[in-house]
């Protein structure tokens, strides 16, 4: 908001968010921040202030992980943009949970803060909702030219819970036979190299 503007309490609202975030950048967790108005000296006028308690800053505690039954934590953890021990940061917080979501193994994902029994810390909790992430298609058909024709396809999106992407397609017919197979790693080795390998082979 800036002098001389018509007054919308939404936009007063908006700054107040952008204050609060301002601080929960910088490790203030707690910071509250009140909007307050007063009367202008000129006619139809409003005076504008923000009070702030900032509080203590404080840092990441422990960042517990649950509803994975059967994805690996690594894979949640490093899609998380902050670290156990560091200074509190409600962007990476709030970046972290889009991240996860980004990843498309899981239907719900929930990132929320609580506060730890040591002082100035505070733990993440991480909540997913996994989803199916493999698919199996057959089918089969009749041409006048290659007779009959097969076809099967598997693939998996987080195979074996690692976040890793396997895809195998075979065509059978009388005329033609193909073959395809993708594995696709994007943290190899746990690193930030990714890592593709496509095999095919058509006849």
């Amino acid at each position: 908001i800036s002098a001389g503007e018509p007054f919308k309490l939404s936009k007063l609202f908006e700054n107040v968010n952008t204050i609060q975030e301002y601080y929960g950048n910088r490790g203030y967790a707690y910071a509250q921040v009140s909007p307050h108005r007063s009367p202008g000296v000129l006619p139809n006028t409003l005076k504008v202030g923000f009070n702030v308690s900032k509080g203590e800053p404080v840092r990441i505690g422990r960042i517990n992980i649950s509803g994975n039954r059967k994805t690996e934590d690594k894979v949640i953890r490093r899609e998380i943009l902050i670290n156990e021990g560091d200074i509190y940061h409600a962007g990476r917080v709030r970046l972290s949970e889009q991240s996860i979501q980004r990843t498309g193994y899981f239907d719900k994902v929930s990132v929320t803060t609580a506060a730890s029994k040591s002082k100035n810390v505070i733990d993440i909790n991480v909540e997913v909702t996994e989803r199916s992430t493999g698919q199996f298609q057959i089918g089969a058909g009749f041409s006048s030219t290659e007779s009959f024709i097969g076809t099967l396809q598997v693939s998996y999106d987080n195979f074996l819970g690692r976040g890793h992407f396997l895809s195998a397609q075979a065509t059978l017919s009388k005329l033609r036979q193909l073959f395809n197979f993708q594995f696709f790693d994007p943290y190899f080795l746990d690193s930030k190299w990714r890592f593709r390998l496509s095999l095919f082979n058509f006849e």
